[in-house]
Order: structure tokens, then C-alpha cells, then sequence
């Protein structure tokens, strides 16, 4: 054999790199794993398996380099190492020492430990070992059938590893999920302290072991026959059966024949009776046939005993059958009348009704046809059946009969029925135009209506008019007005106010008709001036018109007779049309009408006709006139219900939509105008004001002359000194205390007072509009001097306007000294806390101290929801302190509306116990007290705070103030604190609310609540930074995209936010470091006063920026958040059809064409 040819050094070279390369790859291929398994602990086992040969694969590394530096000193290459290959092992050191510290912080033994661990496995087993395939996650869609299986592998997967924290056994969850099974945790946010509570509900949902055993017995009487012997349905028949009966007998069903018992029973119940079973049965056992039957017995005895009491008053004798029947037949003798019909009375649904046969029908019986029309009628009424096919089953408003009666073709009654026009008579008058006035009434027999009519032989004329309404743009549009005197309301079709382009608001009272029947589909309220056809240049002050789908059908109903326009066709009628039926448009009701009558109003009357009043829009007519035939009845008397103390209850717990920006209506800007036009001062500049009158119209100038005397005319009093003088009348120059109008010009007095002479006084400028309130004025400075200025510029602006300063008060003496005795406030109480109190604005102020303090009065009351309520309304909290409390309180008055106690029932013992605890807790609070004053002039650095946060029982908005002075020193005081009760779960208008729903809400209350502060305090404060924080991950994925994606309760909400503050920060805060967390929550007084963070804030507010705690928060993406709205695709077919002159483009002249 030839000997080996020495090896070049530059192939030496070559060999070398291209081995050192590998390695170095096989180095990157672990790198990779640990870096895979820092955030899968999968990956683990692969790691440490992988990490044994790190060692060899460095000292490979490290030969290979070696033999690379000796082939470049034979080549004398030496630089290029330097520059190609050293860079090599800087990269490798790095790799080796991150893979050493992902082993050590994701493997809790030692390296010598896994390496003797794994020698003495070897040892005790000589096997090598097989890897195993990776098990996947289970998938849920919401099938009960699956749920077992699905909860038993995650559970040893996921649910029950140590290795795995509660954030990742989450986010593992929610990859599981879809469809119902999604949708019952997608609501709850994302983290670690979450999971348990997703876990739950999921449990609760669907670990149910009546449903899944009911599934799983359905999917066996679901099994479909096997018609013909095969292989394969044999063996499905095996597997099903054999798998379904074995889950059954896991989940518990030890005697299976009585549960198929029980399932084969409860399948062929009816629902009312399996519903009262299930509301008593436990989702956590099995029901036996034997539960079940013995209810049903229980249900039958019942039941016999409700018929008995019922029909004991009602029993007939055989014998005494006719009498009965002669009895219950109701012939009406009066023009109004009242009949009841009951569902609950057994008819006979087949045979005859009238003789009691059964071969015939009624309309088939011979005895039948022989009556009259009249006793045929008398029969159908006292056997309460359809006028239109004598049906017992249903009355005439509700036949769907297509036939009708074949002499007139009238589909209101029967051939049968049917009499000669000229034959009139009580009874036809009534029977026919039967027309419910009150809503069905429940009883335990059934339900039965009362129904009711009022026709006689005349007919009632309501007045109507034309009148020019003003549109939205400003145009003149004509309507017709129907003035009806019995309606406290005024209304407008929904038609009509839309033709007319008016703006609508919410009305928020109850309007009921006639018999207390509530009037439904109210669409709002709207204001509108109007004028008379005959005089369009004046206005008259503007009305508030409700919107209704519909006010009444075509007045009059029917044509009038010709008599009724001849006899006033020489007046100048208010409509012209009044005798044809037309639509109706707009309803002036008792508040309009009287304005309308003219003073000492002519009225024209003459016998058997309507009558005929003048009124400002002209002549209207009205009244009854006497006809020969009945006319329909028509009744427009409404009624405005006040809302109940229960409805305003109500309000605490509702939630409420983002408030759009008001504009002051119609009735506000004539307010003003006429508050202008109609105020002067005299010669002591004393503001004399009119008075503004609803009905203010064409004596508006007159008074604008000399408003001042002929208002007083309407300020009369009559007075003596004692009961034995004689009566005194006064007449008052005055506004008198108590009349709607006295607070508005009372505040709008001192409003033009400032706006006219406030700029003569320019430390009192914008008090009277910042710092009043109705007629206290609350103000300070910075220095006694200042504050003595200010003092003497607002006692010269008041006296101006002839308004004097009392009841003085302050904490400084040298004020008090400037001020006379007899003008200082004195504070007589008998109650030691409130020896040096004073009362401002509802609180007590204790001027020695500077300190605000709350004090009522608390007597030991019974436990009723009515003495609830009247403590809760003692609390009055102007300045949001006792939010928590207040909270709590809030929530104790909903929990015993949802026990639906009276307000004189006594409460439970444990809500009585916590209400005690409560009281007990709450003189406590008077103790707390509050700095009226925080010193913002020595601090270089002012920023305002917010925290908001949400549970089930409401939401919360805490606001600080933060300070940063000269030396860096930093102070976080206490400002305000708003809360809100959650919304109750209803089906109705109010849905209720997810945790994210109401997070959202505590946001949008945190931005309101610092939108205001900030107004508040911007012109006495300069604030450097505004910042908000929640600890809702939804909320803030929220506020951080596009709103429009979302559905509109998420959009309107996060737009308004935007809004209010739109250069806000918003960050993530932890629930332990959240001050809103408690108010939110609730708290008795005590646990406030005691709650640290919530009057200090969080701990890391008092440190610099730089050191408070990193946010771990990460926005979640779109298609994450709940609350997305679906997306809708639209496709539109455009046929394009050639143009009917195409044949014009075939010629080349006008005269080829005509050829």
C-alpha cells in the first residue's frame, strides 16, 4: 500500500473550520432549546438532555481553533485570525454561559444530582429510553358529551402541574375553549388571579351530573333501528351503548333502571310541572323515578284542593241548572256596560251551545233560529261567545274568521246577528263595539279581562284647529291641533315631529289614559313655538310636546251633518275642515288650553248642535249633537304620573350612558330673552325683574315698560297679627320665597351683577358665578390682607346691586374684627361636637382647627326599608369622602329591593344584623376630619391622579392631588371619591353588566370625575401631568384601539373618555396597589376610617417616578378583546342598462336617422 501524503496546511485549514463550524452549530441547536424552555416548560426534558454534551461539544470547539492558529502560523496568516476567527469564541462564551443560567433557574437540582440521578436509573434499568409522542391539549366546544373527557386531560396536563403558573394554566384554557364554553369565560380578564375563578364557572357550567347523565341517555334513545343485520351497525350498537351506559354508571347512577324511569317521565311532563321539580332538585345528585312521582302527587293534591276553594262558591245543582243559567244571562239595560269574560269556564268545544245537544252546532240548532235577533244576541253575550262565528274559544277582537255576516258583508257579527238598520235598539247600540279599557288581571282560576263601552245615540265633537308651527329650518309648516281640556299633557305624533325635523329629549314620567292604562311607546319629548293662521307674526312662548307613535285615530269620526257648518258658517273658525274626518297631529292638552280661551270668551250655543267658543286661534267647535245611530267612542283624557319614591330608587343602580352635551331648549333661551328684556335696575341699583309667566303674550311689551308694578298686582297676602284682628291685605315688592321662578332670577341676579358692575372690583370678578351657591359664598386667599381686600371689593360689588353681607364667618381675627358683631353667624348647639362648628354647605366647619367635619343625627330606629332610606339620605358628602361607605350603604338599600320587602316589613335576620353593625360603625365617622385648605404655593410640580376600579357590587373613582417641592419632598393628599351601585340583572332595558362592562364604567367615572376637578382647579392650580390608572387589562387593551370595532356600549364609552381626557396617560395598576379597590367593594365606617390607601394612596406615588413599579401590562390585540362587534358583508348587484337613445349613435346625420 502506496504510504498517506502528507496533509497541506491549507487543506488543514479548511478541515479545521469547516468542524469548528459544526460545532459551533450544534452549540446554537442547544442555545435554542433553552431559550425555548425559559417560557415552555415542555421543552424542559429536551434542555437537560441536550445540556450533558455542551461540555464535549466546547472542547471540540476548542481543538478545532487550535489546529486553525497552527495552520495560519505554517502559512504565516496569523492576522486573519484575529479577524475571522476570534470572533468565534466571544460568540460561543456567550451562548454557554446563557445556556448555564436557563439550566440552573428552570432545573432545581445540580448538575451532579441529574448525572447520578440518571446513572442510577441506568443501573436499576438497562432499558433505553423511549421518547414518547407529545400529547396534545383537549378542545371544548360547550358538548356535554365531551366535557368528562376534556376536564380529565387538562386537568393532569395543565390543571394539576406544578410547573406551570396560574397566568400560563390560563392562557392554556382559553387555547382549549370555543363556541358556548368560550363565551363563559372570554368576559373574565386575563391573569393569574383570574384563572381560579374561570375554572369555577367553567366547573359550575358544565359539570353538572344530571345533564350529563340526561345527554348521555338522549344520545342512547337517539340510536337509529337497525333495519337490516350488518357487521358495522352491529358494532356501532355495541360501542354506543356500551360507552354511554358505562360514563352513566360513572357519574353515579347506581340503580339505572329508576333513572331511565325518571328520564322516560319527565319527558312527557308538562313544562310548569318539571320546572317547579327542577327549581327543587340538586344539580349535584341524581333524581330516582320514586323523587319524581312523589311530587307529582304532591302537585295533584294541591292542585285538587286550589279547584276545590274555587269552585265552592260557584257549585250548581243538577236540579237548579236552569235557574243558574237564567242567572248568569246578562241582558243590558243601560247604554254603558261592563261585561267579564273568564278563559278558565268550561264550554263544551264540539255540539251545540244553545240546547246543550250534541248532533248540531249553533247556528245548525232549530230552536236557535226560531228567537228573535235580540234573544240570538242575549244568547251569544250570556254564553260568551264570538259575534263573528259564535265560537267559545275566543272573542271578537281576536277571531281570524274570513267570513262575515252575507246581508251586510260586515265582519263584526254573525248572519244570524244581523238586524235591519231601522231597527235600533240599547243593545245593538253595545254589543257590537265591545273595546277593553283595562289590562287583562291574573287570578289562580285563570285570567279574565274587564271590558267595557260607552255608546250612545250622540256624538261628541272635540275642538281642533290649524295652527303654523315653526321647523327646524325655520319654515312655516301647518298642522291640526285637537284641544282637548281632559289631557294634563301636550303631544305630538312621531310622524309629525319628524316631518318638522324637532329634536327630541328623554321624558322620564309615566303617562297613564283612561282606567290607569299606561300609554306605551312614548319616543321622547320636544319643545316647538306655534302661532294662528290669522296671525303669523306672533309667537306664542314655546310648548313641551311628548312624542307618541299615534294620538287618536280621524277626528271627527264620522262625517258631520250638514246643519252643524250652516249654523256657524258666519264665524272665522279655527279649522275650516272641522266637520271632516282628517288626521290629528298634534294634542294641546289642560296646560296650553286655557291660555288659548280669550278673556270674557263669546260662546255660541244652540239645542241638539255642538257648541261653538272663541278661542285666539279662531272659532273652535265642540260638544255632542244627537244622532240616530250610536257613534264609536273616543276618549283623549291622559294623566302624568309622578314617578314613585320606588322608580327614584331605582336610579341608584342603573347604569347610565355617556352624557351628551345639552343645549339649552327653547323655553331656557325665552327664559333669558325675557329675563333681559324685562330687568332694569333703579336708582339704588336694586334689580326689579318680571315675574315669567307661562302665558306671558301679547301684554310682553307693556310689561317690559313697567314690569315691576305690574307684577306685584300678582303678590298678594293677607295677614294679621292675631286671630281676633281683622284681615290685612299686603301687596309684596318683593319675588316671593317659594314661587318656581324665585331661585332662577335670584342666581340670575347675581350673575348679571357680576357681568355689569364686576369689573369695578377686581378681587371679587367671577365670585358671585364660582363661589356662590343659591346665596353663601365661600371664598379665601393666600394672606389676611389679600383676604381683607377681597372682602371690601365683594361687600362694594353686592352693595351695588343693593344686596348686604351677614352672617360672617372665618378663621382669621383680624377678618372677624372688620365685621360688626351683629353680622358675624352665631352657632347655638347643644351638642358638644358642635360647640365651634359652623355649617356650610351641608358640612360642619370648625374655623379654629380649619378642618371640615361630618355631623348628623342618628336615633335608634327600626329596621324597616322606610328607616333604611332615611338614614342613607342623612349622608350628605359634598366633597366625596365617604364614598366607601356610601357604597355599601347603596348596596344594603338594593339588596333589599331585590328581597322585595315592603317598606314597613322587617328585614332578615342577617341583613338586620349588618344593619345594626352598621349604625353602630357610624357615629364613628363624625370623628373624621377633613383640611378645608391644601397649601399648593410652596410646590414647584403638581399633578392630579386618578384610580378606578369595578366588582360585582359597583364601581369606584378615587382622585389625588401630587406634590413635588423645591427639595424634591413628596406629599399625595386625598381630593375626592365618586362610586356607583352595579346595575341589577333584568331581561328587560337594563342587561347586566360583565366585570369588563363595569370596569369601563368605573373608567369613564374616573374620567368625568377628573375632567371636572381639572376645570375646577385650573384657575387656582397649574397642573403639570394628568395620569389614570385601572387595573383592568381589558379596559386598557380598550382605550388603546380603534372604539368603532367594538360594540356601542364599549364605543360610546371609550370615545367619551377620549374626550374628556384627551392628553391623559392611562396605565395598569395592581388590584393590592388600587385605592379605588375598596370603594368599589363597599365598606363598613370603620374599615374606611381605618383604609390607608384609600386616604393616602398608594405607597409608590410618595417615590420618584424613576423608582415605581415596572408594568408588566401588555395591550391584548383586538380580536382578544370581548365585546367585538360582528362583521356584516354587504354585496350589491348593480344592473347597468344601455340607454334607451344608444340607436342615435348608429347614424352620422339627423336626416339619415329620420329616413
Amino acid at each position: 500500500m502506496p504510504p498517506k501524503k502528507e496533509e497541506t496546511p491549507e487543506n488543514a485549514l479548511a478541515r479545521a473550520r469547516v468542524k469548528r463550524d459544526n460545532v459551533l452549530n450544534s452549540i446554537k441547536s442547544i442555545h435554542a432549546t433553552a431559550l425555548a424552555a425559559r417560557a415552555d416548560a415542555d421543552r424542559v426534558p429536551s434542555l437537560i438532555i441536550h445540556a450533558d454534551d455542551l461540555n464535549e461539544y466546547v472542547e471540540q470547539f476548542q481543538r478545532q481553533q487550535d489546529v486553525i492558529i497552527n495552520a495560519l502560523i505554517d502559512l504565516n496568516r496569523v492576522a486573519e485570525f484575529d479577524q475571522d476567527d476570534r470572533p468565534m469564541i466571544a460568540s460561543l462564551e456567550s451562548m454557554r454561559l446563557e445556556i448555564k443560567t436557563v439550566v440552573a433557574s428552570v432545573v432545581p437540582v445540580s448538575a451532579s444530582e441529574i448525572k447520578s440521578s440518571s446513572s442510577s436509573s441506568i443501573a436499576s434499568a438497562p432499558q433505553q429510553f423511549v421518547p414518547l409522542p407529545k400529547i396534545q391539549l383537549p378542545s371544548f366546544n360547550g358538548s356535554l358529551l365531551e366535557w368528562r373527557s376534556f376536564r380529565d386531560i387538562y386537568v393532569s396536563l395543565v390543571h394539576d402541574n406544578t410547573g406551570i403558573g396560574d397566568a400560563e394554566r390560563f392562557h392554556y384554557l382559553l387555547s382549549c375553549l370555543s363556541g358556548d364554553a368560550l363565551a363563559v369565560v372570554k368576559a373574565i380578564p386575563l391573569s393569574a388571579n383570574n384563572y381560579a375563578l374561570a375554572w369555577e364557572a367553567l366547573s359550575v357550567r358544565f359539570d353538572n351530573k344530571r345533564l350529563l347523565a340526561s345527554a348521555h341517555l338522549d344520545k342512547l334513545f337517539a340510536f337509529k333501528p337497525i333495519t337490516h343485520q350488518s357487521l358495522p351497525a352491529l358494532t356501532s350498537f355495541i360501542n354506543t351503548f356500551k360507552e354511554n351506559v358505562a360514563i352513566i354508571k360513572a357519574l353515579g347512577v347506581n340503580d339505572l333502571s329508576s333513572f331511565l324511569l325518571f328520564h322516560m317521565g319527565s319527558r312527557v311532563l308538562d313544562p310548569t310541572t318539571i320546572q317547579l321539580f327542577e327549581s327543587n332538585a340538586s344539580n349535584s345528585t341524581i333524581p330516582t323515578f320514586d323523587e319524581l312521582l312523589n311530587f307529582v302527587q304532591q302537585r295533584c293534591r294541591i292542585l285538587e284542593n286550589v279547584k276545590n276553594s274555587t269552585k265552592q262558591d260557584i257549585t250548581v245543582k243538577p236540579h237548579d241548572k236552569s235557574k243558574a243559567q237564567s242567572h248568569k244571562t246578562f241582558v243590558p239595560k243601560k247604554s254603558v256596560f261592563a261585561a267579564t269574560s273568564s278563559t278558565s269556564t268550561k264550554s263544551k268545544s264540539r255540539g251545540c251551545l244553545s240546547c246543550d245537544k250534541t248532533d248540531h252546532n249553533i247556528y245548525q240548532c232549530p230552536k236557535f233560529n226560531e228567537m228573535s235577533v235580540d234573544k240570538r244576541r242575549n244568547v251569544v253575550l250570556s254564553r260568551k261567545l264570538c259575534f263573528a262565528c259564535m265560537s267559545p274559544s275566543h272573542m271578537l277582537d281576536t277571531c281570524s274568521s274570513k267570513g262575515g255576516c252575507r246581508s251586510c258583508s260586515s265582519k263584526r257579527h254573525h248572519t244570524l246577528l244581523h238586524r235591519e238598520q231601522n231597527r235600533t235598539s240599547t243593545t245593538d247600540n253595545t254589543t257590537p263595539n265591545i273595546t277593553s279599557i283595562s289590562q287583562p288581571t291574573t287570578s289562580s282560576g285563570g285570567s279574565s279581562s274587564l271590558v267595557g263601552a260607552a255608546c250612545t245615540n250622540s256624538t261628541v265633537v272635540l275642538g281642533t284647529a290649524i295652527v303654523h308651527i315653526i321647523d327646524a329650518w325655520k319654515r312655516v309648516q301647518c298642522v291640526r291641533v285637537l284641544l282637548d281640556s281632559g289631557s294634563q299633557i301636550s303631544a305630538v305624533t312621531s310622524d309629525c315631529a319628524a316631518r318638522l325635523g324637532f329634536s327630541k329629549r328623554r321624558y322620564k314620567s309615566d303617562i297613564v289614559g283612561l282606567a290607569q292604562n299606561p300609554v306605551s311607546h312614548v319616543q321622547g319629548v320636544t319643545s316647538c313655538q306655534f302661532s294662528s293662521r290669522f296671525k303669523s307674526d306672533y309667537l306664542f312662548p314655546s310648548v313641551e310636546l311628548v312624542i307618541l307613535k299615534q294620538i287618536t285615530a280621524a277626528m271627527p269620526s264620522t262625517r258631520l251633518p250638514i246643519a252643524v257648518r250652516q249654523q256657524y258658517q258666519h264665524l272665522r273658525l279655527a279649522d275650516d275642515n272641522f266637520d271632516i274626518p282628517s288626521r290629528i297631529d298634534v294634542l294641546f292638552g289642560a296646560d296650553i288650553l286655557p291660555s288659548l280661551i280669550r278673556p270674557h270668551a263669546g260662546v255660541e250655543q244652540h239645542p241638539g248642535l255642538p257648541s261653538a267658543l272663541d278661542t285666539q286661534l279662531g272659532w273652535i267647535i265642540f260638544g255632542s249633537f244627537s244622532t240616530p245611530s250610536k257613534s264609536p267612542p273616543v276618549t283623549l283624557t291622559t294623566a302624568i304620573a309622578p314617578p314613585s319614591i320606588g322608580d327614584l330608587l331605582q336610579k341608584f343602580w342603573l347604569v347610565e350612558e355617556p352624557a351628551a352635551l345639552t343645549s339649552p331648549t327653547t323655553e331656557d333661551q325665552w327664559c333669558e330673552e325675557y329675563f333681559t328684556k324685562s330687568t332694569s335696575r333703579d336708582s339704588t341699583g336694586r334689580f326689579c325683574v318680571a315675574l315669567p309667566f307661562r302665558h306671558l303674550f301679547a301684554n310682553t311689551a307693556q310689561q317690559q315698560d313697567t314690569p315691576r308694578h305690574e307684577d306685584r298686582a300678582f303678590q298678594h297676602i293677607f295677614w294679621r297679627d292675631s286671630p281676633t284682628d281683622d284681615l290685612v291685605e299686603f301687596q309684596l315688592c318683593t319675588v316671593t320665597y317659594g314661587l318656581n321662578c324665585a331661585p332662577y332670577l335670584a342666581i340670575r341676579c347675581l350673575h348679571e351683577l357680576d357681568r355689569q358692575d364686576g369689573h369695578r372690583f377686581p378681587l371679587a370678578k367671577d365670585v358671585l358665578t364660582r363661589a356662590a351657591y343659591v346665596d353663601d359664598i365661600v371664598i379665601g386667599a393666600e394672606a389676611e390682607a389679600l383676604l381683607l381686600r377681597r372682602k371690601e371689593d365683594i361687600v362694594g360689588l353686592l352693595r351695588s346691586g343693593a344686596c348686604m353681607l351677614s352672617k360672617w364667618t372665618s378663621n382669621s381675627t383680624i377678618v372677624l374684627e372688620s365685621v360688626s358683631t351683629d353680622d358675624r353667624v352665631l352657632s347655638i348647639s347643644f351638642d358638644p361636637r358642635e360647640e365651634h362648628s359652623i355649617k356650610v354647605l351641608g358640612l360642619h366647619w370648625d374655623p379654629n382647627t380649619d378642618k371640615f367635619a361630618y355631623h348628623t343625627s342618628l336615633n335608634h330606629m327600626s329596621s324597616t326599608k322606610r328607616q333604611v332610606l332615611s338614614v342613607i339620605a342623612r349622608l350628605f358628602d359634598p366633597i366625596g369622602a365617604l364614598g366607601p361607605m356610601l357604597l355599601w350603604a347603596k348596596y344594603f338599600m338594593q339588596r333589599l329591593w331585590c328581597d322585595k320587602l315592603g317598606w314597613d316589613d322587617p328585614m332578615s335576620p342577617e341583613l338586620q344584623s349588618m344593619w345594626q353593625q352598621f349604625c353602630t360603625e357610624l357615629p364613628l365617622v363624625f370623628d373624621l376630619n377633613l383640611p378645608r385648605h391644601i397649601d399648593v404655593v410652596c410646590h414647584q410640580d403638581v399633578q392630579l391622579l386618578g384610580f378606578a376600579d369595578a366588582s360585582i357590587k359597583g364601581y369606584a373613582a378615587v382622585v389625588y392631588l401630587r406634590f413635588i417641592n423645591a427639595a424634591g419632598d413628596i406629599s399625595v393628599k386625598f381630593i375626592t371619591c365618586k362610586t356607583k351601585v352595579a346595575p341589577l340583572k333584568s331581561a328587560a332595558a337594563n342587561e347586566s353588566l360583565s366585570i369588563p362592562r363595569l370596569e369601563l364604567c368605573g373608567a369613564l367615572l374616573l374620567a368625568q370625575t377628573l375632567h371636572h376637578v381639572q376645570c375646577v382647579l385650573s384657575t387656582e392650580v397649574s397642573i403639570s401631568r394628568l395620569r389614570a390608572w385601572s387595573d383592568s387589562s381589558v379596559v386598557l387593551s380598550w382605550l388603546t384601539v380603534d372604539p368603532k370595532q367594538f360594540k356601542i356600549f364599549v364605543t360610546n364609552r371609550v370615545a367619551k373618555i377620549h374626550q374628556l381626557l384627551p392628553g391623559c396617560v392611562w396605565n395598569y395598576v395592581s388590584t393590592h396597589d388600587n385605592p379605588a379597590d375598596p370603594a368599589s367593594r363597599g365598606l363598613m365606617p370603620k374599615l374606611m376610617l381605618s383604609s390607608s390607601i384609600y386616604w393616602n394612596g398608594p405607597e409608590f406615588l410618595r417615590l420618584p417616578e424613576d423608582q415605581w413599579p415596572q408594568s408588566k401590562f401588555i395591550p391584548l390585540a383586538p380580536e382578544q378583546l370581548p365585546e367585538i362587534r360582528p362583521n356584516v358583508t354587504m354585496t350589491l348587484a348593480v344592473n347597468v342598462y344601455p340607454s334607451s337613445l344608444e340607436f342615435i349613435d348608429r347614424f352620422s346625420s339627423l336626416a339619415r336617422m329620420l329616413q
